[in-house]
């Protein structure tokens, strides 16, 4: 990170990151970072809490962003189930591979031998995050995004209650393509990065938000 702008230092870097305490320090340092990149303008996709992420960049620091994809992106319109927070608890208090290796296969229903959730254990033992926890954007907040969005929602996801996520989404986010998927679990595949590429592509063309008074388009529900 020492070569990305303003980060001189151990020390300075500390200080800097000291803003992750609000959702608003980690929405500046990843504009910052596409600056540094001179990224201009970019795609930006999310999955899981990436998802929130994702949405927090579209509410606080838009001006770089060409469009969205969350895919089933958690606490935006529909918290965790309480099941996800004493799982996590557990899980925290024993760090040990075989019980997060249960967890992941509960939200997901992947095997924990599959070569992406071995990466995944692998971050959650060796990686100590010190950010601020997922809170659920304010509704005026969803109301003001503009730009570009594809939601993708997974129907049998243990994370949250995935109709309810869709259909609070497809009425708070103006611009927004909300889906949800039938059958599927709170994991990544390939029919998903396709339609992310497909959205992202169909983006080069000119969107206008929608008025005032426009009935909503109806959910999309994908098999």
């Amino acid at each position: 990170m020492r070569r990305i702008g303003r980060f001189s230092s151990d020390a300075a870097a500390e200080h800097y990151f000291a803003a992750y305490d609000r959702a608003t320090g980690r929405t500046r340092w990843l504009d910052d970072v596409l600056a540094a990149l001179e990224l201009p303008r970019v795609h930006l996709v999310g999955a899981s809490s990436g998802g929130c992420y994702a949405v927090y960049q579209a509410i606080h620091r838009p001006g770089r962003l060409a469009s969205v994809a969350a895919v089933d992106p958690t606490t935006v319109t529909a918290r965790f189930r309480p099941a996800v927070l004493w799982w996590s608890a557990v899980g925290v208090l024993v760090r040990r591979d075989r019980v997060w290796a249960r967890i992941l296969a509960q939200l997901t229903g992947v095997p924990a031998d599959r070569p992406d959730m071995r990466l995944v254990l692998a971050g959650i033992r060796d990686h100590r995050p010190r950010l601020p926890p997922q809170l659920r954007p304010a509704q005026s907040a969803l109301r003001r995004i503009e730009g570009p969005m594809l939601l993708v929602f997974l129907e049998k996801s243990t994370a949250h209650n995935a109709r309810r996520a869709a259909r609070r989404s497809r009425r708070l986010l103006r611009t927004a393509e909300v889906e949800l998927w039938l059958g599927r679990k709170h994991t990544l595949s390939l029919e998903v990065a396709d339609r992310v590429l497909e959205f992202t592509t169909a983006c080069r063309e000119v969107r206008l938000p929608r008025r005032e008074g426009e009935p909503l388009r109806a959910l999309r529900l994908r098999p």
